[in-house]
Parts: C-alpha cells; sequence; structure tokens
C-alpha cells in the first residue's frame, strides 16, 4: 500500500467516525427533545437519572474550572447535608429563572421550596437566593432574552423557579473590600477591572451608583462581576456601560453583562450601527472580523452619545479616527479615559500617534490624539497600556 493510498485509508476511518459522533449527538439531542415535549413522567424520571450518573459530574467540574453554567446550593429537606445541582438558569434583573423540564417535583427544587432560600453560583459569581416561587411558563420565557426564549420554547418546560438576589447580603467584609479598593484605583473613585485580558476596563463610582467603561473581549462577563462584588458592591450596582468604540475586544461583552445586571448601554452615534449589527464593522484585518462576527452578540444601544454630552460626571469627547464614533471620557479633575484614540505601552509612554495600520482614518486619529493632549489632563487612562501622567 503506498502513501497516499495509506493517507486516504486514514483520512476516511477519521470522516467515518466523525459522521458517526454526528449521527450520534443528533440521535440523543432528539431523544432529549421528544422527551421532554412529551412530559411523561416515567420517561423524564429516566432521562434524569441519566443526567445525574453521566453528566452532573462533568457539568460540575465545568462549574468549578472555568465559571459556566449555573449551581444551586441547597440544604436536603430530611438529610440536612448540602447538596449542588446543577440547572439551567437565567438572571433577569434581580431575579433568576430556572427551567424545570423534569417537572416541579425533583428534590432540589422541593429542598429550595421547603427553605425559602439557596445559594446559586452564576458563571462563577455567587448569589444569595430568597422568595422561591413556582410559575408557569407563559409568564416566565416573555421576561428572557430572546435566543435563550426560543431555545427554551423548543424544551417545552411547562414550570419555572423564579428565585429573588437578595441584595442586602455581601459578597466580602468590608476591610476586604477596602483593601482591594487600594489595590485597583487608578484615582478616586475610579478602578482599573482586574483580571481581564488585553483591553483595560474601568469601573467609575457616580452619584448613581458604577459605570463602567467598555466591557473587554466576550466571556469578561463573569470576570467583571466578581471584581464589583470583590469591590464589596453588587452586580445590580452597575447602572451604566460606556463603550469608547465598537471594536471586538471593547464591546464583545457588553451583552452578557448587561443581560446579567440590567446595566444601560451608552455608545456614539456613528458606532451605534456596527454594535447593534445593523453595519458591518469596519475595515480591519480579516481574521479579526470573522471573529467578531462569530463572537460578537448584537446590541441595541439604550442612548446615542454625541461630543459634550455628559453621563455619569462623566464629559463626552468625540476624537474619531481610530473609528468613526471613538470618544473620550473627561472628569472635571482632568482625569481622561482615552479608549483606543491615547494607548500607552509598559513603561507609561504615550504611543502617539497611534498606529495608523488600526485606524480607520490615521489623518483624522493623529488629530484626535493631539486634541487629547492639547488638554493638558492630570491622568490619562488608556484603553491598552499603563495609566500615563504628562509631564
Amino acid at each position: 500500500m503506498t502513501g497516499k493510498e495509506s493517507w486516504r485509508r486514514a483520512v476516511g476511518v477519521l470522516g467515518a467516525v466523525a459522521l458517526a459522533y454526528l449521527i450520534l449527538r443528533i440521535l440523543d439531542s432528539v431523544i432529549h427533545l421528544v422527551t421532554w415535549r412529551s412530559h411523561w413522567q416515567p420517561a423524564l424520571d429516566a432521562l434524569r437519572r441519566y443526567h445525574k450518573m453521566v453528566n452532573r459530574p462533568a457539568a460540575l467540574k465545568k462549574a468549578a474550572e472555568r465559571g459556566k453554567g449555573t449551581l444551586v446550593h441547597h440544604i436536603g429537606r430530611s438529610s440536612r447535608r448540602e447538596y449542588v445541582t446543577p440547572v439551567w438558569g437565567v438572571r433577569v434583573g434581580q431575579s433568576f429563572f430556572i427551567q424545570l423540564p423534569y417537572g416541579t417535583n425533583v428534590d432540589w427544587c422541593r429542598n429550595v421550596l421547603a427553605a425559602g432560600h439557596c445559594t446559586l453560583a452564576h458563571d462563577g459569581v455567587r448569589y444569595d437566593a430568597v422568595a422561591p416561587v413556582i410559575v408557569p411558563a407563559s409568564q416566565a420565557r416573555p421576561q428572557l432574552p430572546p435566543a435563550t426564549r426560543r431555545m427554551q420554547r423548543l424544551i417545552g418546560a411547562e414550570s419555572y423557579l423564579r428565585l429573588d438576589i437578595d441584595l442586602s447580603a455581601t459578597a466580602s467584609p468590608p476591610d476586604a473590600a477596602e483593601t482591594r479598593r487600594l489595590r485597583h484605583r487608578v484615582a478616586d473613585g475610579i478602578f482599573k477591572v482586574a483580571g481581564v485580558p488585553v483591553t483595560n476596563l474601568y469601573l467609575v463610582e457616580t452619584d448613581d451608583g458604577l459605570l463602567l467603561v467598555d466591557t473587554g473581549l466576550p466571556g469578561n462577563a463573569a470576570r467583571i462581576c466578581r471584581f464589583i462584588e470583590a469591590m464589596g458592591r453588587h452586580p445590580s450596582d452597575l447602572r451604566d456601560i460606556v463603550l469608547t468604540h465598537c471594536d471586538g475586544d471593547h464591546v464583545g461583552s457588553v451583552a452578557a453583562l448587561r443581560a446579567r445586571t440590567g446595566a444601560r448601554v451608552a455608545i456614539h452615534e456613528l458606532d451605534a450601527p456596527v454594535l447593534s449589527g445593523e453595519r458591518r464593522p469596519y475595515k480591519r484585518p480579516l481574521v479579526a472580523t470573522v471573529l467578531y462576527m462569530l463572537l460578537m452578540r448584537h446590541v441595541a444601544p439604550d442612548r446615542l452619545l454625541r461630543d459634550g454630552d455628559t453621563i455619569g460626571g462623566l464629559h463626552v469627547m468625540h476624537v474619531p479616527g481610530h473609528t468613526a464614533g471613538s470618544i473620550a471620557l473627561v472628569r472635571d479633575d482632568d482625569v481622561v479615559l482615552t479608549g483606543d484614540a491615547l494607548i500607552s505601552d509598559k513603561h507609561r509612554n504615550l504611543i502617539t500617534p497611534p498606529d495608523p495600520r488600526l485606524a480607520q482614518d490615521p489623518a483624522q486619529a493623529a488629530a484626535s490624539a493631539e486634541k487629547i493632549t492639547a488638554r493638558h489632563p492630570r491622568l490619562i487612562l488608556p484603553g491598552h497600556g499603563a495609566p500615563v501622567t504628562p509631564e
């Protein structure tokens, strides 16, 4: 057998294995859907036992290692032991809706209803949940995000467990929170969000609560919520998310974060069509554009910003060039959050003018960089790099 024939045979075997795997996955999904939608209790009980033996360990491991999914920590009605159960939970404002595809008589649900409270771990963030109540699907589903609503309508569960978040609970002792506040403070009332790769995100204390500048790449929502809790606040304290521009490394987590916190989303009116999906991203390297289109969840902003507007005590400065709707945010004490209109290196040196290869209009980007520095800011907080204190 020649090398070419061996290669063809190997490809054929791999293709057959992949096809068999795909068929099994499709068959598994069909069986699940038929069972769920049948509402035949013996079949539902059998499927639930199968998941408990086969899928539950993997779900618990995924939640522990990656901070993904929803776990219910509950106390047994008779044993008084603590149990952990993976569920399908969705946060809507200050409540959680947990789908009950196996009916309302499952042990974990009965435990929560009997106790009147439980602890939820949702995407790596723990919540004290109270006031459990069974609600019909017709009441619960209209409140869910559209994509989740479509999927859960397909599954066909008749009931949900609704729980309210106990806002009086704090995530950490005040002294620990204060220590973290000091560690991550970059200016009075402004903190750099820790643990987020690539992009700098800034949390600003305002009279109305908290304001977040940019959200980073997709997958950061849980990290941001954990940071807020570590600071002694609650994710529901986040009132506004301000996006400095529409690039994926700045807006990638906005949809998930808004769904978790209920925060309002603001962006300049010229970048809003890209955020909402009405227009494609500006010209960028092919790989970045493809990743953006695959990973980005589009969002219709709650507020369109213009030059001279004020939000959360920050003044909007339109600084186009990197994108048409790039903005900087200026505080009265001359602290400026610049997004990508100005960035710095690790030695706290400004990179000006910005790299023309990354700008939609390089000449305009250079003029905007000069516009910011001409204000003689006391402190520059860039979207990438270290804070800069101009001389």
